[in-house]
């Protein structure tokens, strides 16, 4: 196993508990998780939980049987940009409480 598949299977595992955690995070709010249910919850479900953390999850396991590095590239970059827009998403969303 090289490095750089070491590091995929690592990232696919902070993935799922990012997902566990984000669930969490949604079952924990109860009733203040309404705010969601607007262009922020769009943008949390399609950007980050599609976008950001399944996409690129399909993609590690692409690159690890097949050896294709761009593949694990762009889900490199998806994992960076669904970052992005969970942090977006909790700050801004806040203004709508």
């Amino acid at each position: 196993m090289t490095g750089l598949h070491a590091l995929e299977r690592f990232d696919s595992l902070m993935l799922v508990l990012e997902l566990i955690a984000l669930v969490a995070l949604v079952v924990s709010l109860g009733s203040m998780a309404r705010v969601w249910l607007s262009a922020w919850g769009a943008l949390l479900a399609v950007g980050v939980i599609a976008l950001g953390i399944v996409v690129p999850l399909v993609l590690y396991r692409r690159s690890l049987r097949l050896g294709d590095l761009s593949s694990s590239t762009v889900a490199a970059v998806l994992v960076l940009v669904g970052g992005f827009l969970l942090r977006v998403v909790i700050i801004l969303s806040s203004e709508g409480v």
